[in-house]
């Protein structure tokens, strides 16, 4: 009886090492394992009518602008709908576009038409786009 309890812890000890995954030294890192949502982006959308066309600029939400100069001077400016719903699907999935954030002088939005084309796009790409709108 003696052995038996000697015995049985001995062979539980085995079998949980046995079954036990095995890592090697440094292969877990505790941070990188950790599933955790990636960050959500956010930008910064402006759109004008240039005489011509409709521009469009598209920055992050960090970028220091303060007037429509800053804006549509931009080298990333986008002349033309189409054009602009190409960079526009560049973004990330999960992306959050607010349009026309500042209430800077000069910035407008397109009839509706083209809003509602802007946006189904952006909702085909997984990016969500808030738009701001108020008197230009």
């Amino acid at each position: 009886m003696k052995r038996l309890f000697v015995i049985l812890p001995a062979v539980a000890a085995v079998l949980c090492a046995c079954a036990a995954p095995r890592f090697e030294v440094g292969s877990l890192n505790p941070i990188s394992d950790i599933s955790a949502p990636a960050p959500q982006s956010s930008y910064e959308m402006y759109s004008w009518h240039n005489g011509l066309d409709w521009a469009y600029s598209l920055f992050e939400t960090a970028t220091k602008v303060s007037s429509f100069a800053d804006i549509t001077r931009r080298d990333d400016t986008v002349i033309g709908t189409d054009y602009f719903i190409d960079r526009l699907m560049r973004l990330p999935r999960g992306a959050k576009v607010y349009w026309n954030l500042k209430r800077i002088k000069g910035f407008t939005l397109p009839e509706q038409k083209i809003i509602d084309k802007l946006l189904a796009a952006a909702r085909r790409g997984g990016i969500t786009v808030e738009v701001i709108p108020w008197p230009a």
